[in-house]
Protein backbone atom coordinates (compact mmCIF):
# COMPACT_ATOMS: atom_id res chain seq x y z
CA UNK A 1 0.00 0.00 0.00
CA UNK A 2 3.01 2.41 0.76
CA UNK A 3 4.53 1.93 -2.59
CA UNK A 4 1.14 2.12 -4.28
CA UNK A 5 0.52 5.50 -2.23
CA UNK A 6 4.36 7.39 -3.39
CA UNK A 7 3.49 6.22 -6.90
CA UNK A 8 0.15 8.02 -7.19
CA UNK A 9 1.63 10.88 -5.45
CA UNK A 10 4.66 11.00 -7.97
CA UNK A 11 2.53 10.45 -10.91
CA UNK A 12 0.87 14.03 -10.36
CA UNK A 13 2.45 17.92 -11.35
CA UNK A 14 2.19 20.36 -8.20
CA UNK A 15 0.94 23.65 -8.87
CA UNK A 16 3.70 25.29 -9.28
CA UNK A 17 4.37 23.22 -12.34
CA UNK A 18 1.33 23.54 -13.93
CA UNK A 19 1.89 27.48 -13.64
CA UNK A 20 5.30 27.24 -15.20
CA UNK A 21 4.10 25.05 -17.89
CA UNK A 22 1.18 27.28 -18.83
CA UNK A 23 3.44 30.54 -18.49
CA UNK A 24 6.28 28.87 -21.23
CA UNK A 25 3.18 27.52 -23.19
CA UNK A 26 1.63 31.67 -23.19
CA UNK A 27 5.76 32.53 -24.30
CA UNK A 28 5.59 30.85 -26.97
CA UNK A 29 2.36 31.65 -27.88
CA UNK A 30 3.20 35.12 -28.33
CA UNK A 31 6.22 34.75 -30.14
CA UNK A 32 4.30 32.85 -32.75
CA UNK A 33 1.25 35.08 -33.54
CA UNK A 34 2.89 37.49 -35.39
CA UNK A 35 4.20 34.35 -37.83
CA UNK A 36 0.87 32.99 -37.76
CA UNK A 37 -1.33 36.62 -38.44
CA UNK A 38 1.69 37.48 -41.24
CA UNK A 39 1.09 33.82 -42.98
CA UNK A 40 -2.71 34.22 -42.78
CA UNK A 41 -2.49 37.59 -44.82
CA UNK A 42 0.10 36.20 -47.34
CA UNK A 43 -2.00 32.99 -47.82
CA UNK A 44 -5.12 35.18 -48.73
CA UNK A 45 -3.22 37.25 -51.15
CA UNK A 46 -1.80 34.40 -53.26
CA UNK A 47 -4.91 32.73 -52.81
CA UNK A 48 -6.79 36.07 -54.65
CA UNK A 49 -3.14 36.06 -57.20
CA UNK A 50 -4.24 31.96 -58.15
CA UNK A 51 -7.73 32.87 -58.65
CA UNK A 52 -6.94 35.50 -60.97
CA UNK A 53 -5.43 33.54 -63.02
CA UNK A 54 -7.22 30.52 -62.76
CA UNK A 55 -10.20 32.47 -64.16
CA UNK A 56 -8.47 34.20 -66.66
CA UNK A 57 -7.11 30.58 -67.97
CA UNK A 58 -10.85 30.04 -67.22
CA UNK A 59 -12.44 32.99 -69.51
CA UNK A 60 -9.93 32.28 -72.46
CA UNK A 61 -10.81 28.43 -72.40
CA UNK A 62 -14.10 29.92 -72.75
CA UNK A 63 -13.91 31.54 -75.93
CA UNK A 64 -12.15 28.07 -77.83
CA UNK A 65 -15.10 26.19 -76.52
CA UNK A 66 -17.57 28.79 -77.76
CA UNK A 67 -16.34 30.08 -81.07
CA UNK A 68 -14.20 33.31 -79.58
CA UNK A 69 -17.34 34.60 -78.00
CA UNK A 70 -17.06 35.47 -74.29
CA UNK A 71 -19.68 35.31 -71.56
CA UNK A 72 -22.58 36.78 -72.11
CA UNK A 73 -24.73 37.84 -68.81
CA UNK A 74 -22.05 39.50 -66.82
CA UNK A 75 -22.76 42.12 -64.14
CA UNK A 76 -22.52 45.43 -65.87
CA UNK A 77 -21.59 46.78 -62.53
CA UNK A 78 -24.08 49.68 -63.05
CA UNK A 79 -27.71 50.33 -61.45
CA UNK A 80 -30.27 51.24 -64.00
CA UNK A 81 -31.93 53.52 -61.49
CA UNK A 82 -29.52 56.30 -61.84
CA UNK A 83 -26.87 55.03 -64.20
CA UNK A 84 -24.70 55.32 -61.54
CA UNK A 85 -21.45 53.02 -60.71
CA UNK A 86 -23.23 50.38 -58.34
CA UNK A 87 -23.35 51.59 -54.45
CA UNK A 88 -21.79 48.47 -53.42
CA UNK A 89 -18.80 48.28 -55.29
CA UNK A 90 -15.73 48.82 -52.88
CA UNK A 91 -14.82 51.71 -54.78
CA UNK A 92 -18.13 53.05 -55.94
CA UNK A 93 -17.39 57.00 -54.74
CA UNK A 94 -17.64 59.66 -56.91
CA UNK A 95 -13.90 59.79 -57.30
CA UNK A 96 -13.23 56.39 -57.30
CA UNK A 97 -11.69 54.20 -60.13
CA UNK A 98 -14.84 52.98 -61.92
CA UNK A 99 -17.18 55.42 -63.63
CA UNK A 100 -20.17 54.86 -65.79
CA UNK A 101 -20.05 54.91 -69.67
CA UNK A 102 -22.91 55.77 -71.91
CA UNK A 103 -22.06 53.47 -74.91
CA UNK A 104 -22.17 54.77 -78.76
CA UNK A 105 -23.45 52.04 -81.67
CA UNK A 106 -19.53 51.73 -82.52
CA UNK A 107 -18.37 50.82 -78.96
CA UNK A 108 -21.86 48.57 -78.49
CA UNK A 109 -20.57 47.07 -81.77
CA UNK A 110 -17.31 46.38 -80.22
CA UNK A 111 -18.59 43.83 -77.33
CA UNK A 112 -21.03 42.17 -79.75
CA UNK A 113 -18.64 41.54 -82.13
CA UNK A 114 -17.00 39.43 -79.06
CA UNK A 115 -20.09 37.69 -78.13
CA UNK A 116 -21.09 39.91 -75.47
CA UNK A 117 -24.54 41.04 -75.97
CA UNK A 118 -26.54 41.12 -72.58
CA UNK A 119 -25.28 41.86 -69.06
CA UNK A 120 -27.28 41.70 -65.42
CA UNK A 121 -28.48 45.11 -64.06
CA UNK A 122 -27.39 45.93 -60.77
CA UNK A 123 -30.51 46.58 -57.92
CA UNK A 124 -29.24 48.34 -54.69
CA UNK A 125 -32.17 47.50 -53.13
CA UNK A 126 -31.29 43.63 -52.73
CA UNK A 127 -30.07 42.07 -49.60
CA UNK A 128 -26.80 40.74 -50.49
CA UNK A 129 -24.00 42.98 -52.79
CA UNK A 130 -22.42 39.53 -54.05
CA UNK A 131 -24.93 36.86 -53.94
CA UNK A 132 -28.11 38.72 -54.64
CA UNK A 133 -27.62 41.67 -56.47
CA UNK A 134 -29.18 41.93 -59.81
CA UNK A 135 -32.39 42.93 -60.90
CA UNK A 136 -32.73 41.21 -64.53
CA UNK A 137 -30.85 41.32 -67.82
CA UNK A 138 -30.26 44.15 -70.17
CA UNK A 139 -28.86 44.61 -73.75
CA UNK A 140 -25.35 45.55 -74.47
CA UNK A 141 -26.86 48.44 -77.35
CA UNK A 142 -26.40 52.17 -78.08
CA UNK A 143 -26.90 53.85 -75.25
CA UNK A 144 -26.46 51.57 -72.61
CA UNK A 145 -24.53 52.37 -69.64
CA UNK A 146 -21.58 50.21 -68.31
CA UNK A 147 -18.01 50.53 -65.98
CA UNK A 148 -15.17 51.55 -67.35
CA UNK A 149 -11.96 53.16 -65.59
CA UNK A 150 -12.12 56.72 -64.80
CA UNK A 151 -9.47 58.01 -66.90
CA UNK A 152 -8.45 60.65 -63.94
CA UNK A 153 -7.96 57.60 -61.68
CA UNK A 154 -4.60 56.46 -60.53
CA UNK A 155 -5.64 52.90 -61.74
CA UNK A 156 -5.54 54.09 -64.75
CA UNK A 157 -2.42 55.36 -65.21
CA UNK A 158 -0.78 52.30 -63.89
CA UNK A 159 -3.44 49.89 -65.74
CA UNK A 160 -0.45 48.52 -67.54
CA UNK A 161 1.61 47.43 -64.56
CA UNK A 162 -1.74 46.37 -63.04
CA UNK A 163 -2.78 43.97 -65.67
CA UNK A 164 0.57 43.04 -66.76
CA UNK A 165 0.43 43.86 -70.74
CA UNK A 166 0.30 46.56 -72.80
CA UNK A 167 -2.21 49.19 -72.86
CA UNK A 168 -3.40 52.07 -75.80
CA UNK A 169 -5.02 54.55 -73.30
CA UNK A 170 -5.46 57.27 -75.84
CA UNK A 171 -7.18 55.46 -78.63
CA UNK A 172 -9.74 52.86 -76.06
CA UNK A 173 -11.86 52.41 -73.09
CA UNK A 174 -11.31 50.20 -70.45
CA UNK A 175 -15.32 48.27 -70.00
CA UNK A 176 -15.10 46.29 -66.63
CA UNK A 177 -18.03 43.55 -66.09
CA UNK A 178 -18.56 41.56 -63.01
CA UNK A 179 -18.12 37.60 -63.65
CA UNK A 180 -21.14 36.71 -61.28
CA UNK A 181 -23.28 33.57 -60.88
CA UNK A 182 -25.30 34.57 -63.80
CA UNK A 183 -22.68 34.55 -66.08
CA UNK A 184 -23.05 31.77 -68.87
CA UNK A 185 -19.08 30.85 -67.61
CA UNK A 186 -20.30 29.64 -64.45
CA UNK A 187 -21.12 25.95 -64.34
CA UNK A 188 -19.92 25.67 -67.71
CA UNK A 189 -16.17 26.09 -67.74
CA UNK A 190 -15.98 26.50 -64.26
CA UNK A 191 -18.39 25.09 -61.99
CA UNK A 192 -18.29 27.67 -59.62
CA UNK A 193 -17.31 31.67 -60.23
CA UNK A 194 -14.69 32.34 -57.86
CA UNK A 195 -15.10 35.03 -54.81
CA UNK A 196 -12.66 37.68 -53.40
CA UNK A 197 -13.85 37.49 -49.63
CA UNK A 198 -12.34 40.85 -48.19
CA UNK A 199 -10.19 40.84 -44.90
CA UNK A 200 -12.58 43.57 -43.48
CA UNK A 201 -15.53 42.79 -42.42
CA UNK A 202 -17.36 46.37 -43.27
CA UNK A 203 -15.92 44.92 -47.00
CA UNK A 204 -17.71 41.53 -46.46
CA UNK A 205 -19.65 39.68 -49.33
CA UNK A 206 -23.04 40.69 -48.02
CA UNK A 207 -22.01 44.41 -47.54
CA UNK A 208 -19.52 45.03 -50.22
CA UNK A 209 -19.61 43.78 -54.52
CA UNK A 210 -16.68 40.52 -53.82
CA UNK A 211 -17.05 39.02 -57.27
CA UNK A 212 -14.12 39.41 -59.81
CA UNK A 213 -14.12 41.13 -62.89
CA UNK A 214 -12.90 41.11 -66.58
CA UNK A 215 -11.37 43.94 -68.56
CA UNK A 216 -12.16 44.65 -71.83
CA UNK A 217 -10.24 46.80 -74.51
CA UNK A 218 -12.86 48.80 -76.43
CA UNK A 219 -11.93 51.28 -79.31
CA UNK A 220 -13.19 54.42 -79.23
CA UNK A 221 -15.90 55.33 -81.79
CA UNK A 222 -14.65 56.59 -84.62
CA UNK A 223 -11.48 54.95 -84.77
CA UNK A 224 -7.87 55.49 -83.77
CA UNK A 225 -4.05 54.95 -85.01
CA UNK A 226 -2.59 52.32 -83.05
CA UNK A 227 1.46 53.43 -82.93
CA UNK A 228 2.11 51.35 -79.26
CA UNK A 229 4.26 49.18 -81.47
CA UNK A 230 5.61 51.65 -84.01
CA UNK A 231 9.19 50.71 -84.84
CA UNK A 232 11.96 51.23 -87.58
CA UNK A 233 13.03 48.37 -89.40
CA UNK A 234 15.95 48.27 -91.32
CA UNK A 235 17.30 45.58 -93.87
CA UNK A 236 21.00 45.41 -93.96
CA UNK A 237 21.23 45.00 -97.97
CA UNK A 238 23.24 43.19 -100.15
CA UNK A 239 26.49 44.04 -97.54
CA UNK A 240 25.38 43.41 -94.11
CA UNK A 241 27.54 44.67 -91.20
CA UNK A 242 28.86 48.24 -93.89
CA UNK A 243 26.44 51.29 -93.22
CA UNK A 244 26.77 53.09 -96.95
CA UNK A 245 25.80 56.63 -96.89
CA UNK A 246 22.72 55.81 -98.16
CA UNK A 247 21.96 53.95 -94.88
CA UNK A 248 22.47 56.62 -93.25
CA UNK A 249 20.30 59.07 -95.19
CA UNK A 250 17.64 56.59 -94.96
CA UNK A 251 17.92 55.96 -91.39
CA UNK A 252 17.69 59.53 -90.64
CA UNK A 253 14.68 60.12 -93.14
CA UNK A 254 12.65 57.46 -91.37
CA UNK A 255 13.69 58.28 -87.74
CA UNK A 256 13.15 62.16 -88.39
CA UNK A 257 9.27 60.77 -89.70
CA UNK A 258 8.78 58.55 -86.74
CA UNK A 259 9.66 61.54 -84.87
CA UNK A 260 7.19 63.88 -85.84
CA UNK A 261 4.42 61.17 -85.86
CA UNK A 262 5.48 59.73 -82.25
CA UNK A 263 3.69 61.68 -79.52
CA UNK A 264 6.60 61.34 -77.20
CA UNK A 265 8.52 63.94 -79.07
CA UNK A 266 5.66 66.01 -81.29
CA UNK A 267 2.67 65.17 -78.34
CA UNK A 268 0.58 64.61 -82.13
CA UNK A 269 -1.30 61.06 -82.98
CA UNK A 270 -2.63 60.96 -86.34
CA UNK A 271 -6.06 61.18 -86.48
CA UNK A 272 -7.54 60.33 -89.39
CA UNK A 273 -7.05 56.83 -91.18
CA UNK A 274 -5.37 58.69 -94.44
CA UNK A 275 -2.61 60.03 -92.24
CA UNK A 276 -2.50 57.11 -90.16
CA UNK A 277 -1.90 55.02 -93.41
CA UNK A 278 0.46 57.80 -94.16
CA UNK A 279 2.81 57.11 -91.02
CA UNK A 280 2.43 53.36 -91.84
CA UNK A 281 3.74 53.52 -95.46
CA UNK A 282 6.73 55.40 -94.96
CA UNK A 283 9.51 53.68 -96.05
CA UNK A 284 13.59 54.75 -97.58
CA UNK A 285 15.01 52.47 -99.55
CA UNK A 286 18.73 53.21 -100.23
CA UNK A 287 19.51 51.21 -103.32
CA UNK A 288 21.04 54.20 -105.25
CA UNK A 289 24.66 53.16 -106.24
CA UNK A 290 27.39 54.47 -104.30
CA UNK A 291 30.92 55.03 -105.51
CA UNK A 292 33.36 53.20 -102.95
CA UNK A 293 37.07 53.36 -103.09
CA UNK A 294 39.02 50.23 -103.24
CA UNK A 295 42.42 50.07 -104.22
CA UNK A 296 43.25 48.69 -107.53
CA UNK A 297 44.09 44.57 -107.60
CA UNK A 298 42.42 43.89 -104.73
CA UNK A 299 40.07 41.51 -106.15
CA UNK A 300 36.91 40.32 -104.97
CA UNK A 301 35.97 42.47 -102.11
CA UNK A 302 33.04 41.26 -101.80
CA UNK A 303 32.73 40.89 -97.76
CA UNK A 304 32.97 44.78 -97.54
CA UNK A 305 32.03 46.39 -100.77
CA UNK A 306 30.44 44.56 -102.96
CA UNK A 307 31.34 42.12 -105.97
CA UNK A 308 34.29 43.17 -107.86
CA UNK A 309 36.15 40.48 -109.37
CA UNK A 310 38.66 42.69 -111.35
CA UNK A 311 39.49 45.22 -108.40
CA UNK A 312 39.52 48.01 -110.02
CA UNK A 313 39.36 51.62 -108.34
CA UNK A 314 36.36 53.23 -107.61
CA UNK A 315 34.19 50.05 -107.71
CA UNK A 316 30.50 51.16 -107.67
CA UNK A 317 28.66 48.94 -105.10
CA UNK A 318 24.70 49.00 -104.85
CA UNK A 319 23.50 48.88 -100.91
CA UNK A 320 20.02 48.11 -101.16
CA UNK A 321 19.37 48.65 -97.74
CA UNK A 322 15.66 49.67 -96.80
CA UNK A 323 14.34 51.33 -93.78
CA UNK A 324 10.44 51.78 -92.70
CA UNK A 325 8.22 52.09 -89.99
CA UNK A 326 6.25 49.13 -88.54
CA UNK A 327 3.32 48.22 -86.28
CA UNK A 328 1.39 51.69 -87.11
CA UNK A 329 -2.30 50.29 -87.60
CA UNK A 330 -5.47 52.21 -88.27
CA UNK A 331 -8.16 50.89 -85.45
CA UNK A 332 -11.81 51.30 -87.15
CA UNK A 333 -14.46 52.47 -84.47
CA UNK A 334 -16.63 48.95 -83.87
CA UNK A 335 -13.79 46.74 -84.00
CA UNK A 336 -13.63 43.69 -81.56
CA UNK A 337 -13.20 44.36 -78.25
CA UNK A 338 -9.96 42.69 -76.52
CA UNK A 339 -9.92 40.63 -73.69
CA UNK A 340 -7.30 42.30 -71.19
CA UNK A 341 -7.28 39.93 -68.19
CA UNK A 342 -9.03 39.60 -64.90
CA UNK A 343 -9.21 41.32 -61.81
CA UNK A 344 -9.89 42.42 -58.30
CA UNK A 345 -11.58 45.17 -57.88
CA UNK A 346 -11.07 46.30 -54.23
CA UNK A 347 -11.22 50.44 -52.17
CA UNK A 348 -8.67 52.71 -52.07
CA UNK A 349 -8.02 52.86 -55.66
CA UNK A 350 -6.82 48.97 -54.96
CA UNK A 351 -7.59 47.42 -58.21
CA UNK A 352 -5.45 43.94 -58.87
CA UNK A 353 -4.89 42.42 -62.11
CA UNK A 354 -2.85 39.54 -62.50
CA UNK A 355 0.50 41.30 -63.07
CA UNK A 356 -0.19 44.00 -60.30
CA UNK A 357 -1.34 41.06 -57.72
CA UNK A 358 1.95 38.66 -58.90
CA UNK A 359 4.15 42.08 -58.20
CA UNK A 360 2.36 42.89 -54.68
CA UNK A 361 2.67 39.07 -53.90
CA UNK A 362 6.04 38.66 -54.33
CA UNK A 363 7.11 42.09 -52.52
CA UNK A 364 5.18 40.68 -49.46
CA UNK A 365 7.15 37.06 -49.39
CA UNK A 366 10.49 39.17 -49.84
Amino acid sequence: MKYYTNKARQAGMTLIELTVVLLVLIGLAGLLIPYVSGFVSKTHDSTGSSNIQALNNAMIRYTVENYDSYPNKMDSLIQTTDNKVFSKMMNAMPTGYLAPFQLTSDEAASLNGVGITTMMDMDPAKTNATFDNVAGEIAVSKDAYVAIIRETSPVWNGLANILGKPVDTAGNYYVVMGVGEDSTISGATVADVPVHFAGRGDMSAELKYNHFVAVFQVPKAGGHCDIADMALDASAGDNAGVQSSNEVAATATAQAAMDAANPATSGTIPTTEATCDTLAAISTPGDAPEQISVAAGTGNNSTDFGDDPAGTAGNAGAENESWGVTGVVWVSGGSDAKFMGTAMAMMMNNFEGLGGALNNYYKKVN
